[in-house]
């Protein structure tokens, strides 16, 4: 099943969240409602949900304005902390900005070799 570029895959008792927004898989607001509405729902038998990434990047896409669509990240991360079913974020590349506070929401964090994870929008202001 795919999304607003966001591909569901249910193996088992898992279900595995792909972002698939290249180049940098940016956290949209059609991605963020994709993987809320996801989360929320998912069929009786899913036991786990893990949050990947295709491609070379988690998610390293910075917003340059205030990223005031619905719905927002602040909502995604609750929605993610609040998960009856445990949420795992799968991590490589880089995982920078919002990509960081999703991972950092998620019940446990995996990440491969060489990922790397910031916050450098604080340095914007």
């Amino acid at each position: 099943m795919a999304a607003e570029r966001l591909t569901i895959t249910d193996a088992g008792d898992v279900r595995v969240l792909t972002i698939a927004a290249p180049p940098s898989n940016s956290l949209t607001p059609g991605v963020r409602a994709a993987l809320i509405a996801a989360i929320e729902n998912p069929p009786a038998q899913i036991g786990r949900i893990v949050i990947a990434a295709s491609g070379a990047t988690f998610s390293s896409g910075l917003p340059l304005e205030p990223d005031v669509a619905a719905p927002s990240l602040a909502t995604l991360c609750q929605v993610v902390e609040s998960s009856a079913v445990p949420v795992v974020a799968a991590l490589h590349g880089l995982v920078l900005g919002p990509g960081a506070e999703l991972a950092m929401a998620a019940r446990a964090r995996v990440a491969a070799p060489g990922t790397r994870i910031a916050s450098p929008e604080i340095a914007l202001g």
